[in-house]
C-alpha cells in the first residue's frame, strides 16, 4: 500500500468513523446516483453522508462535503451522468477531478483469473488465493467470531489487510481473493494471535492445508516471537 492509500484509508476512517464497505458500493450496488458517487469519490460513505449538506464551521468533513457537493453539481447539470462505477472515475479522470484513492483501485484495476497467481514462493507454487468468505470461516475466533463477521471486516478493506489483497475484486466480473499467508501474518502482528495458533489452523482447515509449507517457510523467515 503506498502512501496516497494509507493517507486514503485513515481520513476515509477519521471522516465517517469506520472504513467504507467497498465491496458493497462498488460490487453489490451495479450502478450508483450523483450522490452516492460523488461521496464516494471523495472518500464518504453514502450510508452516513446522505442527505448531508456542508456546515459553516469549515472542520474537514464541511470541506470534503462541499467538494462532494460541487461535484454532484457538476453531475446533476450535465446531459447525461454516468452509471456505473467504472464510468464515474472515467468522468471524473475527464474533468481533471482526483478521487479517493481505494475507489480508483476498485473500478480500474484489471481483471485477473483466479489462478492466475502461479509464480513460485521459496520452491513453492502459490495455490488459488481465498475469496473472502474462504478467508472469514477459514480465521474465524482470532479478529472475528463468525464467517459473516469476517466478511464485514474485511469488507471494508482494512489498512491492516490490504497487502493480502492478491488480485483486486472487479465489479460484475471478479471476486476479490486474498493470501491466507499474509492474514496470518498480520493476524500474529497485530496481537490478534499467536504464531502456534495460525500454524495450527493452516494444519487442520482443509481449505489452508494446500498453503501448509508455504506457512512454514514463511513463519520460518519472517516471525520470530509472538
Amino acid at each position: 500500500m503506498d502512501t496516497e492509500q494509507y493517507e486514503d484509508a485513515w481520513n476515509e476512517h477519521d471522516l465517517n468513523g469506520d472504513f467504507i464497505d467497498w465491496d458493497h458500493w462498488l460490487r453489490n450496488m451495479k450502478t450508483l446516483n450523483s450522490e452516492q458517487a460523488c461521496l464516494l469519490m471523495n472518500g464518504l460513505d453514502p450510508s452516513v453522508f446522505k442527505g448531508h449538506r456542508p456546515g459553516t464551521n469549515q472542520n474537514a468533513v464541511d470541506k470534503v462535503l462541499n467538494l462532494a457537493h460541487k461535484l454532484m453539481a457538476i453531475a446533476d447539470a450535465s446531459s447525461s451522468k454516468p452509471d456505473t462505477p467504472s464510468e464515474w472515475q472515467k468522468w471524473a479522470d475527464e474533468l481533471g477531478f482526483k478521487i479517493n484513492s481505494q475507489f480508483l483501485i476498485e473500478t480500474t484495476s484489471p481483471p485477473k483469473e483466479p489462478g492466475d497467481c502461479s509464480e513460485p514462493t521459496n520452491g513453492h507454487v502459490l495455490p488459488a488465493p481465498l475469496t473472502t468468505s474462504q478467508i472469514a470461516e477459514c480465521f474465524c475466533d482470532f479478529r472475528w467470531k463468525t464467517t459473516q463477521a469476517g466478511k464485514k471486516v474485511l469488507g471494508k478493506k482494512p489498512p491492516w489487510a490490504l497487502t493480502a489483497i492478491l488480485i483486486p475484486g472487479i465489479q460484475g466480473k471478479q471476486e476479490i481473493r486474498w493470501s491466507p499467508v499474509w492474514i496470518g501474518f498480520k493476524l500474529i502482528t497485530s496481537g490478534y494471535a499467536k504464531a502456534p495458533q495460525i500454524r495450527a489452523r493452516f494444519r487442520s482447515q482443509p481449505i489452508l492445508q494446500e498453503w501448509f509449507e508455504l506457512w512454514k517457510d514463511f513463519e520460518a523467515d519472517n516471525i520470530a516471537e509472538h
